[in-house]
């Protein structure tokens, strides 16, 4: 768009003056250009005033169809909800209203457009009989008397071209106002999108680079001990940089009082308290989803180890991971590893199980693409049979053996196999992603609720003692099983 416009804004108005002198040697009278620019912005002034009703019917057309793909999404993506909800008329009939708020506004952006329609026809119409009256007039004012029939035949019909060039570079200056207009709204919209990202990334880089430089600057001794791992000071809950709406859920999570604690190295330590009262509120501060005002940075300290130092801060996997509520499931993407950088070891039994095995390895090895990891199949086996999901091996494999399908229906099945999978799996399949890492720290918002409790106590059990120590578990949870807590070496309750 910017080429079309520099490019026009150069050559139309020489266009425009050159048509111009055309007409006026022509018809040799100088209201003949002037007529016809009369005539433009006359009939651009009736356009623009039939113009003024139809914007904000498109825009309405616009944001209803918009509304009614979004909820068309929504029911695709919980489909099965749905169903178990047996709620499929009502979201029928919500899909309805919306699919006729969109045909009646429809009807109403084509009833508006008719006026437009008309005068911009109309426009088209008396361009060309404007042209025979601006030659008209050398005709009748004795300009053309000592011409022949057939020489006046001539002259009208070169002015007819050139005055209807004329009208038309007129009418490619009103577009190119019109081009302007958008190219300036994409570039005022873009502008401020970007101020926004700079702007968040320098509150980031500055955070990050003092939150890293003093925790990089302070010796370790500053810490309770050496096994320090977290220390938390005086958390105020009305420091969060959150909305107003968010702080209050902050502020009602940790009721009026400050939260101090120590997690060590071998601590583990479980966060309950009622629904609502900021055990996940507290989790977003930590994994630094909601920040904290710049003084009360001090509030929080990791120990320094634990520290991601060449991405400004961020938690690498191999030493601090988060495990949401909802079990996360990676999408599956198939891309041929590159040399040096296999998914699987070069002793993996075959082909068609590395094929096979493809969606448990993006799942295990994330945020790593399957391409960048080395697991073999054998650490796949051994990984899943720790967390009882030594079927889905079986599974993926089963899967692969029926269908021998294409790239694409094999991307389809590696998606629907993802999507098939219970709660309780995804949360067990975040259990095997913790284990192929083994971080230092692990935080979980109630990363097991989705299993039954001697279920819960095993996962906890692999966590805490397979993994031989090296895993630091916080846990928040609901439960209220005494055989859960005493897991534990430390518990926190709020309230």
């Amino acid at each position: 768009m910017a080429s079309e416009i520099l490019m026009e804004s150069i050559t139309v108005p020489f266009l425009i003056l050159y048509y111009a002198i055309e007409t006026y040697n022509i018809t040799q009278t100088i209201w003949s250009p002037i007529i016809i620019t009369l005539f433009f912005f006359l009939s651009w002034s009736i356009c623009r005033i039939a113009m003024n009703p139809v914007v904000p019917a498109v825009y309405a057309k616009e944001k209803l169809e918009g509304d009614y793909r979004f909820y068309h999404v929504h029911v695709r993506t919980q489909a099965e909800a749905i169903a178990m909800m047996h709620s499929e008329a009502s979201e029928r009939q919500c899909l309805d209203s919306l699919l006729d708020a969109v045909i009646r506004v429809s009807y109403t952006v084509l009833n508006k457009t008719v006026p437009l329609e008309c005068a911009m026809q109309l426009t088209k119409y008396l361009a060309a009989v404007v042209s025979y009256v601006v030659v008209s007039i050398p005709v009748f004012d004795g300009t053309f008397a000592d011409k022949t029939e057939a020489e006046i035949s001539g002259i009208v019909a070169r002015n007819l071209f050139v005055c209807l060039y004329l009208i038309h570079q007129y009418t490619t200056l009103t577009n190119l106002a019109g081009k302007l207009s958008k190219l300036s709204g994409y570039t005022t919209r873009i502008s401020m999108l970007l101020e926004a990202c700079d702007e968040i990334d320098q509150k980031k880089m500055e955070s990050a680079a003092d939150r890293v430089f003093t925790q990089i600057h302070r010796p370790s001794e500053d810490f309770a001990d050496s096994e320090t791992l977290l220390q938390v000071c005086k958390l105020d809950p009305l420091a969060s940089n959150e909305s107003a709406s968010e702080r209050t859920v902050l502020n009602a999570g940790f009721s009026q009082f400050a939260l101090n604690f120590l997690i060590r190295k071998g601590q583990h330590t479980l966060i309950t308290g009622p629904s609502g009262c900021g055990k996940s509120s507290l989790l977003r501060i930590l994994s630094r989803v909601w920040t904290l005002e710049p003084e009360m940075e001090e509030c929080i300290r990791f120990h320094p180890t634990l520290l991601d130092l060449n991405a400004d801060g961020v938690f690498h996997p191999s030493k601090v991971m988060f495990l949401p509520q909802q079990g996360f499931i990676v999408p599956v993407t198939k891309t041929a590893p590159s040399s040096g950088q296999s998914a699987r070891q070069p002793d993996s039994p075959d082909s068609n199980s590395e094929s096979a095995l493809l969606p448990l390895i993006t799942q295990i090895v994330y945020p790593l693409h399957p391409s960048e990891a080395v697991i073999s199949n054998a650490e796949v086996g051994r990984i899943l049979g720790l967390v009882g999901l030594q079927h889905l091996i079986q599974r993926c494999v089963s899967r692969s053996d029926v269908e021998d399908c294409g790239a694409e229906s094999c991307r389809n099945s590696d998606e629907g196999f993802v999507n098939g999978l219970s709660g309780g799996e995804k949360q067990r399949l975040q259990i095997a992603r913790v284990l192929y890492w083994r971080p230092v720290l692990v935080f979980m918002d109630e990363g097991l609720c989705a299993l039954d409790l001697d279920s819960e106590l095993g996962m906890y059990d692999v966590l805490m003692r397979e993994s031989g120590g090296g895993i630091t578990v916080v846990s928040v949870s609901h439960t209220g099983s005494e055989r859960v807590a005493s897991l534990f070496e430390q518990r926190i309750v709020l309230c």
